[in-house]
């Protein structure tokens, strides 16, 4: 992740006795579209249980949408569990289709 800046964007807020308490990735995605625009898919939000209600994964939210717009992101996305769509919907995000999703390992073979 460190060689590729341009491609992962982590955002880690510590309390002042150096803990990780909250963090998430902008993860820019290059596309074909839009004249090769890029997409900025926001990835592993979490928030310590004993930090939860403090602002912290909003102001983490936050941080991952200046990244995307100073990265040039056309869009900004991201897939969430459906408990936490109110929290999304409160940072600005808008419900948008259906998510699916296929495992593969490495005992999948395809034809």
């Amino acid at each position: 992740m460190q060689a590729r800046p341009d491609t992962y964007q982590p955002i880690v807020i510590s309390n002042a006795d150096g803990w990780v308490v909250s963090c998430g990735t902008l993860l820019i995605e290059r596309k074909f579209i839009r004249g090769l625009g890029s997409l900025g898919h926001v990835e592993d939000i979490v928030v310590a249980p004993s930090e939860r209600g403090n602002g912290l994964g909003k102001l983490v939210i936050q941080q991952l949408q200046h990244l995307a717009q100073r990265s040039g992101c056309y869009k900004i996305c991201l897939d969430c569990e459906t408990r936490n769509e109110g929290f999304y919907e409160k940072c600005g995000f808008t419900k948008k289709g259906s998510q699916m999703a296929i495992y593969v390992t490495d005992q999948v073979a395809f034809n």
